[in-house]
């Protein structure tokens, strides 16, 4: 990218904000950011003097691989406080796997080491973007590696190859296995002496599953974020630089934005994969790019990355309910402590008591209402109504099995006759605690009565 072309960037960027918002981020990604370094220089020159006449404030990210950077660059990132992201994927046999230099084919390992212990030195803040593959050991020996070097922050993720026929590529099964062990390690962290965690990508999840925080998109990709490439066009992402088909505008003419509206906003209850998986609003689909290249289709889900979400999802969902059973208070300090944004709402997860009402007719047939949404996490289960996913709800095996017979063809009396004759007992021994159930279900909209042509 020109000089010019990035500081026309910077405009565009102004011209297409709220015109009362102080505070832009900028990600420098490439190829290589720093094979133009001197671009960079001139962006955050123009951006501290736009700080200085016009009160706007700048963030600056940098992606690298980390072989380039040398005392001035260690400099400028120091004085420009930029927060940089360097691309290692483990110790040097599993990251000179992949990672190797154009010209003597050689491993690029030991040259980010020697950076990464300057950074150290340095008391720079930075974070690894690591992937995995099948030439890794195993997940706990990579992430053991990083903290025995020092790295302050990293997320680990399952590499995934334009070539799927590549021998380093984890198949669905491997990336299951993958993910439980990481959310394994991510519990060990958490319940440490230190009680945190390096890995950010699984912080974020896990803070947000403990929010009032839910996910309609997989990213802010053309919603609040694009991508501007070395000739000025503007796309949704960085990553959909050279498709066509995806451009949304440029610089100079600004953005198509029906164009923009038909790419960026599809929900995940527009995508047809994903419209009725139970995790949906935590997840937000898996990335359009990704969806495009390997599905052919920005709307198809993308199963690799679905199997990472989904899996590392439940995994920390089931954390949570085991802490919020052992003691709520553990859960409101681990959260305290991995919060960085002190105005974070902490959404506790809540059991599913018994409202004591009476169902007003016990013959009326009941259904789970639209908007109702169960996650089954094997002992326990999470009902929440999507309408509200800030009020999660822990429910047990026997509320899940009421849940199974509430299909709109059954009363409340059958109900709890059909839960009788399972477990042996007599109808009047369990009938007060199954109305009860049925009562909370309805006081929390997870339930509706169901008419009675609709069930005929």
């Amino acid at each position: 990218m020109s000089k010019i072309i990035a500081e026309e960037s910077i405009h565009f960027l102004l011209k297409n904000s709220p015109k009362n918002q102080r505070k832009f981020d900028i990600d420098f990604i490439g190829g290589e950011p720093f094979l133009n370094f001197s671009v960079i220089e001139h962006v955050v020159k123009i951006c501290d003097k736009l700080k200085k006449d016009k009160g706007v404030n700048f963030n600056f990210r940098l992606t690298t691989n980390g072989t380039l950077m040398n005392d001035k660059i260690f400099s400028f990132i120091k004085n420009k406080n930029t927060k940089i992201g360097i691309s290692l994927d483990g110790n040097e046999k599993s990251h000179d796997i992949c990672r190797k230099f154009k010209d003597d084919n050689k491993g690029s390992h030991s040259v980010i080491i020697s950076n990464i212990k300057k950074l150290n030195k340095s008391d720079q803040y930075y974070s690894i973007h690591s992937t995995f593959h099948r030439g890794h050991s195993s997940v706990k020996s990579n992430l053991d590696y990083f903290k025995q070097i020092g790295i302050p922050a990293y997320s680990c993720v399952p590499a995934v190859f334009s070539d799927r026929t590549n021998s380093l590529q984890l198949d669905e099964c491997e990336v299951v296995t993958f993910s439980k062990e990481l959310v394994k390690e991510f519990k060990n962290d958490i319940l440490s002496e230190e009680g945190n965690s390096q890995n950010f990508l699984l912080k974020d999840i896990f803070l947000r599953l403990l929010s009032s925080r839910n996910r309609i998109y997989p990213c802010n990709s053309g919603r609040y974020a694009y991508g501007i490439s070395i000739d000025g066009s503007v796309y949704p992402c960085h990553r959909f630089f050279g498709a066509e088909e995806y451009k949304i505008g440029n610089i100079r003419e600004g953005i198509d934005h029906k164009k923009e509206e038909v790419i960026t906003r599809i929900s995940v209850d527009e995508r047809r994969e994903c419209c009725t998986c139970e995790v949906r609003y935590f997840c937000g689909g898996t990335c359009y790019y990704e969806s495009l290249v390997n599905m052919g289709d920005i709307y198809k889900r993308e199963p690799l990355s679905c199997a990472f979400s989904k899996t590392i999802i439940n995994g920390l969902l089931k954390i949570i309910i085991g802490l919020y059973k052992r003691n709520p208070e553990i859960l409101e300090e681990i959260f305290i402590k991995m919060s960085t944004n002190h105005q974070e709402k902490l959404s506790m997860p809540q059991k599913m008591t018994h409202i004591r009402t009476v169902i007003k007719n016990n013959d009326i047939i009941l259904g789970r209402s639209g908007n109702a949404m169960l996650i089954d996490l094997d002992e326990d289960g999470l009902f929440f109504n999507k309408k509200d996913t800030n009020e999660k709800y822990i429910a047990n095996t026997t509320t899940m099995a009421i849940w199974d017979l509430l299909d709109g063809h059954r009363t409340a009396e059958q109900i709890t006759q059909e839960i009788a004759n399972v477990c042996e007992v007599e109808f009047e021994t369990i009938k007060d605690d199954i109305y009860g159930q049925l009562a909370a279900f309805q006081e929390l909209g997870l339930v509706e009565e169901v008419a009675a042509e609709s069930h005929a």
